[in-house]
């Protein structure tokens, strides 16, 4: 990482955030993604996924989270997933997202992080009841771009 990125520490502030720039945050997803990458000459969407989303809610000491990837016909499909409701993640397995919809799939459209400090549940981007009865106090979505592209959206929270 460069000079710059860390802000302040997130260990005095209690804030996992803190410790980074939003480039610096995504400096640090996209190292992962390497890494990740490196570990296995052969991996699968699947297992990468749920390795870079234990690294993730480990550095960010949050509770639960889900990695989307994004298909050729704009559908945002969950890959991998760590404390979710089961309701909440047989809606989404059984009624996918799309592009431009709920908070991940406007963070697969748009590009940007989208994160939301208090009553996440309450925010009214969140479109999908199951994962409004899901009582997220914080949200924090963060696109993966690979050569300019949405490549997954690592959506950590705190429940």
């Amino acid at each position: 990482m460069k000079d710059g990125d860390r802000i302040a520490d997130p260990a005095a502030t209690g804030d996992p955030f803190a410790a980074l720039t939003p480039g610096g945050r995504q400096r640090a997803l996209e190292a992962l993604y390497h890494l990740t990458l490196s570990l296995d000459p052969r991996p699968d969407l699947e297992s990468m996924a749920s390795r870079a989303l234990g690294s993730i809610l480990e550095f960010m000491r949050a509770d639960g989270g889900i990695v989307y990837r994004v298909d050729r016909n704009g559908v945002v499909i969950p890959v991998a997933s760590v404390n979710i409701g089961s309701q909440a993640a047989q809606d989404l397995a059984a009624n996918p997202v799309r592009v431009g919809e709920c908070l991940c799939g406007k963070i697969a459209g748009d590009g940007e992080e989208i994160v939301i400090l208090d009553k996440a549940s309450a925010d009214p981007r969140v479109t999908r009841q199951s994962i409004r009865e899901e009582g997220m106090e914080f949200y924090a979505g963060l696109p993966v771009t690979y050569g300019g592209f949405v490549r997954a959206d690592p959506r950590p929270l705190h429940a």
